[in-house]
């Protein structure tokens, strides 16, 4: 009890504990571009009393902008956590920012986690909560030209053949 207290208050934002399965996301509140993917981790501690089988998941995105994609946690997570077990930090599910999104905060996005007692048990062990702020392209510096690149290539050459002709006389 103790642990769990500890853990919460030290942890805050992004916990959520349901039915004795604690998830810690390491963070909660990420930023990208249109376009970008985002890959959020985390923990989950079993501060319950009997074994939890960690059998699915399912998510609900706050905009239709956002694509939860859930396959991280089916290759990544336990397939249970015995009594006071802690899973290690590992990659929890990913979001995509589709292109066509516009700048600004999406708060208030869930993933679900179910299990219980057994395999097949599909209870609603915890909803961790994350907010994805959209954030305008940063802007790339243009490479050279290639016109301007082949110019100061032939002015060099132009350049050594001039001072080696000096040489010579």
């Amino acid at each position: 009890m103790k642990l769990k207290i500890v853990l919460t208050i030290l942890l805050g934002l992004g916990t959520l504990q349901a039915d004795g399965l604690l998830v810690v996301l390491s963070s909660p509140s990420q930023s990208g571009a249109p376009g970008d993917v985002l890959s959020f981790f985390g923990t989950m501690t079993n501060v319950s009393g009997d074994t939890i089988f960690l059998n699915s998941a399912s998510s609900t995105s706050a905009s239709s902008n956002l694509t939860v994609d859930l396959l991280p946690f089916f290759f990544n997570a336990p397939l249970s956590l015995g009594p006071g077990e802690a899973s290690g930090l590992f990659e929890i599910f990913d979001v995509a920012i589709d292109p066509a999104a516009p700048d600004g905060l999406i708060p208030g996005s869930t993933f679900s986690i179910q299990g219980g007692a057994d395999s097949f048990a599909l209870d609603d062990l915890a909803d961790p909560s994350f907010d994805v702020t959209v954030q305008p392209p940063s802007s790339t510096v243009p490479e050279p030209s290639s016109a301007w690149l082949m110019l100061a290539v032939v002015a060099v050459f132009a350049i050594l053949r001039r001072n080696h002709g000096l040489v010579r006389s």
